[in-house]
């Protein structure tokens, strides 16, 4: 049995149902087993707090989590944020200037807030797919007259650029290209359509190393289970990599080891392997 003292889970595509809200209850069941046997389940997501406190309701009180992207551990008992790597504002709005040049509705999650312009609200609003999820965004959403003007006002804390529906899927793999050829931002994407930018140095690996310090463990002591591009830094970091079912061919073969599917309660049937001294599969 490896000696896992520490899982971080994802969460859309992972942990939560195609709806990108429900847990299933054996996955419920696992996180509460893992935590009796003294293996905390870290939520470690490209969300920010705001957006997945709905979620940590349904399950075991949860001490920690690794949100937007690794850009921020967050101690969530003591509300406290334990460790940061942030954008400036000079990057940020160069890529926003850059986003917004290519009609992209790009939102900023800076500190426990979604921040967006009112006419990039509208842009959203026009998204033909995934449209309970657009809801979701534009539930927590604050309108900023000028994002521009209030990021250089207000630099501190700026996790992530999220521009969440870049239709065709040549334009946004074109934008992914340009985006990195800038060298401001870790460029990555964790949905179907969007693009997701973090500062140099912040991803879900940085994440998991800083709350390793905290815990006084190593990665090599951690399980980690993804689905999704953001998910590849952590699957190369950890000891115990896991890529769900449902993850592209190439995420699976970067964590070696698969689980069943997010609709099939993979993480459920991950947890409960591990607590149970198995091992998953290897990839084929």
């Amino acid at each position: 049995m490896p000696n896992i003292k520490l899982i971080c889970v994802d969460l859309d595509g992972t942990l939560l149902m195609e709806d990108h809200h429900t847990i299933s209850p054996a996955n419920i069941a696992a996180v509460a087993a893992a935590n009796a046997a003294g293996i905390p389940v870290v939520p470690t997501t490209g969300r920010i707090l705001t957006r997945l406190l709905d979620q940590l309701k349904v399950l075991p009180p949860l001490q920690y989590a690794i949100v937007a992207n690794g850009a921020e551990v967050v101690d969530v008992a003591a509300s406290q944020v334990l460790y940061g790597k942030y954008m400036s504002a000079e990057a940020t709005v160069a890529l926003l200037d850059k986003l917004w040049a290519e009609e992209v509705a790009p939102m900023i999650y800076q500190r426990d807030k979604m921040l967006m312009q009112p006419r990039d609200f509208a842009l959203l609003d026009t998204f033909p797919d995934e449209r309970d999820h657009l809801r979701a965004f534009m539930r927590i959403g604050v309108e900023v007259p000028d994002l521009r003007a209030h990021l250089l006002r207000n630099p501190d804390g700026i996790c992530k650029i999220n521009a969440p529906c870049i239709l065709p899927e040549e334009k946004r793999q074109r934008l992914m290209a340009e985006l990195r050829e800038m060298k401001l931002a870790e460029v990555t994407t964790s949905m179907p359509h969007n693009i997701e930018c973090n500062a140099l140095g912040a991803t879900k690996a940085d994440g998991i190393a800083a709350l390793c310090e905290v815990m006084g463990i190593t990665p090599q002591q951690v399980m980690a289970i993804g689905d999704g591009e953001n998910d590849i830094a952590m699957m190369h970091a950890v000891g115990y990599p896991v890529a769900m079912g449902n993850a592209k061919e190439h995420i699976r073969r970067a964590a070696g080891r698969v689980t069943e599917s997010n609709q099939n309660d993979g993480v459920a049937i991950a947890i409960q392997t591990i607590l149970k001294g198995g091992e998953l599969p290897l990839c084929q």
